[in-house]
């Protein structure tokens, strides 16, 4: 592997760079001595001695030792009836059991794997807890009691009562004990004083907890409403929440590897809604949580043994081995535990154990702990001479445990570097190039180490491809959009990258400036709008094109954009109306034009400048012209304007010329008898049947003159003041011609004449 990075002082690529590559000459010199010597560079560990994984066999009334190191049953230990429980002592050397039908604890040496003893209780117990040195227990029974038991001589030290039953874990110390009840609770371990209730969360519900080996942290597992749930840690110093991982299921059993940075937590169930019902789906695996970067990082599959949703194989205890080599997980449904491998997270064996196992616990230190798998993968990344802020991370292929580390996982160093413009960041594994760097290959040869086993490391060579960058060349563009164009042109048409097309996939857009708010640069695809209400005239937009996989080169251009109004025509309209009124034109626009098309109320505003008679008006909501009932005779005018929606600067006038005609006038001729004998009324009105417009002509719209009596009668008179025609007294007899005007009031020129016959006959 070392001659494979190294190259050899002959090779072409050693001979173009031998400046550059002088530190990795020598760090492969290095190497090479250790080779030679058979030493190598990469860690190789020693076997430990594996501890035991302790499962409790519910309705088998044993519990089943599993040897780490054979990934087998040790031994079977018989112990009381229904035991639910286990917890050890820190070293592992004192294994207590639970056991709920008899009410007691079986003690087990952790070395000889016998019962050694046995505390009776006064009620069923449902969780323990043992004090890290084993001298003390603590544990939950029936009827919501937390008790304190000294192991050597069976007292009670201590009684409270609790609101609820929990699980329940220790600080390494002794001196917290913490139990998950709803609430996150801590007691005081000599008293059993409850000293906090911890919430983990609105709507959370806390069941189940492990602390980590160090004490500084509780990861408690709970339910979220009905159908959620998910992990926090708990900051042990200030009992806050201080990281939260949704798993969109219900966690059950969680463990914490000795080490604390991994947190297991088997899923119970996950709620499904498959449209023709919605339920509970058994669980089937148990996830994986990175606890520096509270991330779910992977998951152990248990698999099922059918097709049908109830053969799921679901987790009910969970423990890592103090050497954190392997996870212990029990199967109730299948009696057996399953074995993963921590860094593979994939099932290495199934051994058959009692009925109903359920509680796994192993101890918390007592064994060396075994490095994680690592492997450091060889990485080739590019840059141009413009220089790159994050060309790439070293730490993306390779792997600590199965997963990609970082640096808080990790320690980094690098071995050499061939240029000092090209670097690794130990601090996060990210590979930068300087601006100005030469073009070529550097190599940098770098060391991951496991920060928990510093021993445990891995090499590889990182190399950098320095390459001149692709030319860029942003064109200026110029055009004469109307005001409101959505998309006017596409600056990319004419840009190129490495003397091909620009396209939205291979470069980035970003506008630096534009003379107006309304000329605007879509960046995502290119395309230059002008808004609505931008007033014609000259603007500039200048924009700024970048490669995408090399964002430093880049190229500048300016798009100089000429607004024009467009053309806006509002053409003189001609109507006629007659005094009685009404609609004397549908629309003034309809022979108006803008940009050569109909101008409509879509894409114009309509409103009346000026009129000459103040009957006549315009109806901006249709563009009608109205003419009011009486208006005066005569040629009118009215002055409006329309001007475009997208541009109201723009703007034309147009004019409307009415002329207006008289009421239609009608005297109409009349007919009466009278007697010449005496004074009497021979006609009560002329009037009567003239009309004026349409209506009948009274003395309040028309004048009433007399025209002549033929043959001449002084003693028949018209009355203009009431139409009225009068014999005054004796006349004589005859048929007389009374020929009378009417004229309108209100324009005295429209007049008419009619004739009334006056027939006075001289005996009645």
């Amino acid at each position: 592997m070392i001659h494979d990075l190294c190259p050899t002082p002959t090779a072409p690529f050693a001979q173009r760079n031998m400046l550059r590559q002088r530190p990795l000459l020598a760090w492969c010199a290095r190497a090479g001595a250790l080779a030679a010597m058979g030493l190598g560079l990469w860690w190789t560990g020693a076997a430990h001695g594996a501890p035991h994984a302790y499962v409790a066999n519910q309705s088998a009334q044993t519990v089943t030792v599993i040897d780490a190191a054979t990934d087998a049953v040790s031994v079977v230990v018989p112990v009381g009836a229904s035991p639910t429980a286990v917890t050890l002592s820190a070293d592992g050397a004192k294994v207590f059991v639970a056991n709920a039908g008899s009410m007691s604890v079986s003690i087990v040496d952790g070395g000889t794997q016998a019962v050694v003893g046995t505390l009776a209780l006064t009620a069923a117990p449902s969780s323990l807890a043992a004090s890290p040195d084993g001298s003390r227990l603590y544990a939950v029974l029936g009827g919501n009691v937390l008790q304190a038991i000294d192991v050597a001589s069976g007292a009670v030290l201590a009684t409270t009562a609790i609101d609820a039953a929990g699980r329940l874990a220790i600080s390494p110390d002794g001196t917290r004990l913490y139990m998950a009840a709803g609430t996150l609770q801590v007691f005081d371990t000599t008293t059993l004083a409850r000293t906090a209730a911890v919430s983990t969360g609105t709507d959370h519900a806390a069941y189940q907890l492990a602390v980590s080996p160090d004490g500084s942290r509780i990861w408690v597992a709970h339910g979220i409403g009905l159908f959620g749930g998910g992990v926090v840690g708990v900051d042990a110093a200030t009992l806050a929440v201080v990281a939260q991982i949704g798993l969109g299921a219900i966690p059950g059993p969680i463990a914490v590897g000795p080490d604390g940075g991994r947190v297991y937590v088997g899923i119970q169930a996950t709620w499904v809604d498959t449209g023709y019902g919605a339920g509970f789906f058994p669980g089937r695996t148990v996830a994986v949580i990175d606890t520096a970067t509270a991330r779910w990082i992977a998951h152990i599959d248990l698999g099922a043994t059918g097709s049908n949703w109830t053969q799921q194989n679901t987790a009910a205890g969970v423990a890592v081995t103090p050497d954190r080599r392997r996870v212990v997980i029990s199967v109730p449904r299948l009696s057996q535990v399953a074995i993963a491998d921590t860094n593979t997270h994939a099932l290495l064996a199934t051994p058959a154990v009692g009925a109903s196992p359920g509680a796994v616990a192993a101890a918390r230190s007592g064994a060396t702990i075994a490095p994680y798998a690592i492997s450091a993968a060889a990485d080739t990344f590019g840059a141009t001479t413009l220089g790159a802020a994050s060309a790439g991370n070293v730490l993306s292929n390779d792997r600590l445990g199965g997963v990609a580390p970082t640096t808080v996982h990790v320690e980094l160093t690098v071995l050499a570097a061939s240029h000092p413009g090209v670097r690794i960041d130990a601090t996060s594994g990210n590979v930068s190039v300087d601006p100005g760097t030469p073009a070529g290959a550097f190599a940098m040869p770098y060391r991951i180490c496991e920060r928990v086993s510093p021993g445990n490391c891995a090499e590889a060579v990182a190399t950098v491809n320095v390459t001149a960058p692709r030319t860029i060349d942003a064109v200026d563009d110029a055009a004469q959009p109307y005001p409101g164009t959505a998309s006017v042109l596409n600056v990319l048409a004419n840009d190129k990258l490495g003397g091909v097309a620009a396209t939205v996939g291979t470069t980035r857009l970003t506008q630096l400036a534009s003379t107006h708010a309304g000329v605007t640069l879509n960046t995502a695809n290119g395309v230059i709008s002008v808004a609505a209400g931008v007033p014609p005239g000259g603007y500039g937009l200048v924009y700024r094109l970048c490669e995408a996989a090399v964002p430093t080169n880049c190229d500048d251009a300016s798009v100089q954009i000429g607004v024009i109004a467009r053309p806006i025509v509002a053409a003189d309209d001609f109507a006629s109306a007659t005094r009685v009124g009404g609609r004397a034109l549908a629309s003034v626009l309809a022979n108006d034009r803008l940009a050569g098309a109909a101008a409509t109320l879509a894409n114009v505003t309509l409103v009346a400048v000026s009129a000459s008679d103040p009957g006549l008006l315009l109806n901006a909501a249709d563009g009608s012209i109205i003419v009011a009932h009486g208006i005066a005779a005569g040629m009118h005018t009215l002055v409006y304007r329309i001007c475009e929606r997208a541009s109201p600067s723009n703007c034309a006038d147009g004019n409307v010329t009415v002329t207006v005609t008289a009421f239609a006038i009608d005297a109409v001729n009349d007919s009466a008898r009278a007697s010449s004998k005496r004074a009497s009324t021979a006609l009560a009105s002329v009037l009567a049947n003239d009309t004026l417009g349409g209506q009948r002509a009274t003395t309040g719209n028309v004048s009433l003159s007399l025209v002549s009596v033929t043959p001449a009668n002084p003693k028949l008179v018209l009355d203009t003041a009431s139409g009225a025609i009068r014999v005054t007294g004796k006349s004589q007899s005859g048929t007389y011609a009374v020929v009378y005007s009417i004229c309108e009031i209100g324009a005295p020129a429209n007049c008419d004449q009619a004739t009334a016959t006056i027939d006075l006959s001289g005996g009645f």
